[in-house]
């Protein structure tokens, strides 16, 4: 399913009914949480850890605008549903010329619900863009212990996470990478993955870095979306 809002200026986007930041306390149960390993690697492909029954963990490759890339190790053995989806959504081509709508210095930067497309309708003869809001299918159960599922996952600089609304249950599409560690995420959130380099990493500050403002799209009001367009062009899966 998909919503254009059209626009005259070149990407104007973000997402407020997706909360990160408000209203997140850290769960009681959290000093018993523990953390990935960031990897540094020269080669992807030594990437690849083995969950205890001794399966691969996907890699998936974001390939950003700017021609770099974010690599990113899922585990399902911490979130199955959400890596489900995610790479249901991956194999699927949804996640093509999604904007990073969303983009806050030292905290994170958020993808997964917007793209833009060429407008092919009238117009005053220019060649235009419309922002186009992609709906998922589905909403999933959220792997997080607020919502009494166990994830041992910190929201530390790195970690793949699912944003949502209020509702514990909300989450779809829409992702955000921590550029910093997050505590008062943690528990609260569904993490289930995390970039497997120091140039993956390095590449999501960068687009943090980005200058942001805040408007409406007509009466939709916007915020902290970027003032230069940055893009996920496509992410696939990894496959050395």
């Amino acid at each position: 399913m998909k919503k254009i809002i059209k626009y005259l200026s070149i990407i104007l986007i973000s997402s407020l009914c997706i909360l990160l930041s408000s209203c997140t306390t850290k769960d009681d149960n959290s000093s018993t949480t523990t953390s990935k390993t960031n990897l540094t690697i020269s080669h992807y492909e030594d990437a690849m850890t083995t969950d205890n029954e001794g399966n691969s963990n996907p890699i998936v490759v974001m390939n950003i605008s700017n021609g770099t890339k974010i690599y990113v190790e899922l585990y399902p053995d911490i979130a199955p549903i959400t890596v489900e989806n995610f790479l249901t959504l991956v194999d699927d081509g949804f996640y093509t010329d999604i904007v990073f709508h969303r983009i806050i210095a030292g905290f994170m930067i958020q993808a997964g619900g917007y793209a833009v497309e060429d407008y092919e309708g009238e117009d005053d003869g220019g060649p235009s863009k419309v922002l186009v809001q992609k709906i998922g299918k589905k909403t999933i159960k959220g792997e997080f212990s607020a919502n009494g599922v166990e994830n041992n996952l910190l929201h530390e600089k790195g970690v793949l996470s699912m944003a949502r609304a209020n509702n514990p249950n909300s989450a779809s599409t829409q992702f955000f990478i921590c550029v910093e560690d997050q505590p008062s995420l943690d528990g609260n959130y569904a993490a289930f993955g995390k970039v497997i380099n120091e140039e993956s990493l390095e590449n999501a500050i960068w687009i943090s870095t980005i200058p942001v403002q805040g408007m409406y799209i007509g009466d939709i009001p916007f915020e902290a979306f970027p003032m230069e367009p940055i893009t996920i062009t496509s992410m696939e899966r990894y496959k050395g």
